[in-house]
């Protein structure tokens, strides 16, 4: 004997089932994509190059939100601590990848020393920092210039 399953008990089950508990990302009150919460170094920093050259590794860096889930199409400005004439860091904002993921590559500046670079999240006051030292000569980390022996032209 066959008992016909009346629509309305079904959806009312559904519901029941799914109750209040549900929490869609973006917080309790389900507003959408996560929200950024920490930006975190992942590769690049305390590297080594002479002035104006490219650094061997881009800068790297992870947003993520409260519960350490990446979140990605966060816009990421990368940008110098004061003034560094000459450098130049590529691209200078970009969009996190599916993994949270932004990075940039850099071009020290004319002027030797510490040069410090910040990646902020757009908008917000999230940030981390790198920094990088520009030699006047002699090999930066990971540079190669010539095979190191004399009579070079």
């Amino acid at each position: 004997m066959r008992f016909p399953t009346p629509a309305p008990l079904v959806a009312l089950a559904f519901f029941a089932a799914c109750g209040g508990d549900l929490t869609l990302p973006g917080g309790p009150g389900g507003g959408g994509a996560p929200e950024p919460d920490r930006v975190r170094v992942v590769d690049g920093d305390n590297q080594q190059a002479r002035t104006g050259e490219l650094l061997s590794d881009p800068l790297v860096v992870q947003v993520t939100d409260t519960g350490q889930a990446p979140v990605p199409g966060t816009q990421v400005e990368f940008s110098f601590v004061g003034d560094a004439a000459g450098a130049v860091l590529d691209p200078a904002v970009t969009a996190t990848d599916s993994s949270g993921i932004a990075s940039a590559a850099v071009r020290l500046g004319s002027a030797s020393g510490e040069q410090e670079i910040v990646a902020r999240v757009t908008g917000t006051d999230l940030t981390a920092s790198f920094t990088a030292t520009a030699t006047s000569g002699g090999k930066g980390k990971g540079g190669k210039h010539g095979d190191g022996g004399e009579g070079e032209d």
